[in-house]
């Protein structure tokens, strides 16, 4: 018997095995690239090893028992006991209902958090970014420097290359900045407002700052909310000028036009001449603090990420983006060339991974209750055929029996919520710090999960229950 066991459980372990070496492949498919090379998924020798330890531990632990009970009895007992219409032992039938309330509880407390991973996630899709990612594709240009030392020669570059690009079929704009949404890059400092005292205690008056060229606003989609963006005639010996985002008006000029406000950097002194959305620049999940945009001409950078606008299939204009590039510059170096979707996509990658692990766990607990619940409630009504029988016999409808087995089984569906609900409640609170803008315990969630496994129960017993109100009364009391 115990042998038996340990065979079926590596049987088991085996075909989990494959199950995960499809699942590991799945996985790192979806990752980007940079976080698999940080850290390889691959089922290596220690997953192995560990897989065939606990299939040989599982066999063991769950043979044991029968094992040592099938070798007690003596052969005048069993002999005696063949054909017997006793049915299920109370101590066995106990077992058994509470390896399934355990089960439920499981399947609750994963699906519940499964669950809300999930809403979180869908939740960050849902965000307004403050840009359009649709068609949108991205790349890095970084011009070699001992060629482009002088600032007029780095301005003159990316003016000639984005009126070049703008030109090509299929191109509806095309603009230039030095910081890109999701790059992860940040270049922040600290300003004084003319006409205003600075403060001399923290928190300091800050923001981020960008490089923009005038054309970048178009392609990326930031809509102008007051004032101008910037021109052609933003350039050095011109006064400099600033954008600034919702945001920083919010914060530092509540109560009045920022339009025309000075900011002092250092010596500069920067006039705000529009107001644009806020971005997200640093993630779906991230807030926007305070921002301002810097023009291009008047603080040129020679790396730069380029954002196309494409009327369709952003990616089919790479080849000839890159051309364009290399027929003005052939030591320009061309990087991250990719869509914006996809950089939103590596951007929430950590989310993702973990939603698709718990969502996945969750789906397989269902599977393995609902699986294990019918095994349970078959085996019981294998086993109380004679007493189903007696009461066909007496009397009972068949929908009585159906009612009677149903029952039972949401019995033990309602037990195992109950506990799973309460397992779950404990449970998510170290999930609070993983979702975005869902609370731990959102109710919506809470009130599904129970429903969703009570339909998973009905489901799992029904054909059993029917195969009971099927049975015979003369062939089950033919033994008698």
């Amino acid at each position: 018997v115990l042998t038996e066991s340990i065979l079926l459980s590596l049987a088991a372990g085996a075909l989990g095995l494959i199950l995960a070496l499809w699942g590991v492949d799945a996985l790192s498919a979806r990752l980007p690239a940079y976080m698999d090379l940080l850290r390889p998924i691959e089922v290596d020798g220690r997953a192995l090893a560990f897989t065939l330890a606990v299939s040989i531990a599982a066999g063991i632990l769950f043979g044991l028992a029968p094992a040592l009970r099938s070798s007690k009895g003596g052969v005048h007992e069993a002999l005696k006991s063949a054909g017997s219409p006793a049915g299920m032992s109370p101590a066995r039938s106990r077992f058994l209902k509470a390896v399934m309330v355990c089960e439920i509880s499981l399947a609750v407390v994963l699906t519940v958090s499964g669950g809300l991973l999930i809403k979180s996630f869908a939740g960050l899709f849902a965000v307004n970014l403050g840009f359009r990612t649709e068609n949108l594709l991205t790349m890095q240009v970084e011009l070699p420097w001992p060629r482009y030392k002088e600032a007029e020669r780095r301005t003159a570059f990316y003016q000639h290359l984005l009126t070049d690009i703008g030109s090509l079929p299929g191109v509806e704009s095309a603009g230039a900045v030095d910081m890109l949404p999701m790059s992860n890059n940040y270049s922040g400092g600290g300003f004084t407002i003319e006409g205003r005292a600075a403060p001399d205690r923290w928190p300091k008056m800050s923001a981020q700052y960008l490089t923009a060229t005038p054309s970048y606003f178009r392609a990326a989609g930031i809509p102008l909310r007051r004032g101008r963006l910037f021109t052609d005639q933003d350039v050095p010996g011109s006064p400099a000028v600033i954008l600034i985002n919702d945001t920083m008006a919010r914060r530092f000029w509540p109560n009045e036009d920022p339009i025309g406000q000075r900011i002092r950097r250092g010596k500069r002194v920067l006039t705000i001449v529009g107001m644009v959305g806020d971005v997200r620049h640093n993630g779906p999940d991230k807030d926007t603090g305070p921002q301002f945009y810097l023009p291009h001409a008047q603080q040129p950078s020679g790396t730069m990420y380029l954002a196309v606008r494409a009327a369709a299939e952003p990616l089919k204009l790479a080849a000839a983006v890159r051309l364009e590039i290399r027929g003005m510059e052939r030591e320009a170096l061309v990087t991250r060339v990719q869509t914006m979707e996809r950089s939103l996509s590596d951007s929430v990658a950590g989310p993702r991974v973990l939603t698709v692990l718990l969502g996945s766990f969750a789906g397989f607990a269902l599977v393995l209750a609902a699986l294990g619940l019918y095994g349970v409630i078959a085996y019981s009504v294998s086993q109380r055929t004679h007493e189903l029988g007696v009461r066909i016999a007496l009397g009972a409808g068949r929908g009585d029996v159906l009612k009677l087995v149903l029952g039972e089984a949401l019995a033990l569906a309602l037990a195992g919520i109950t506990i799973g609900m309460a397992g779950a409640f404990a449970a998510t609170r170290l999930l609070s710090s993983l979702l975005y803008r869902v609370a731990a315990r959102d109710p919506s969630v809470f009130a599904t999960v129970p429903v969703l496994l009570a339909l998973v129960v009905l489901v799992a017993s029904y054909i059993p229950a029917r195969r009971a109100a099927a049975v015979e009364p003369l062939a089950a009391l033919r033994c008698e």
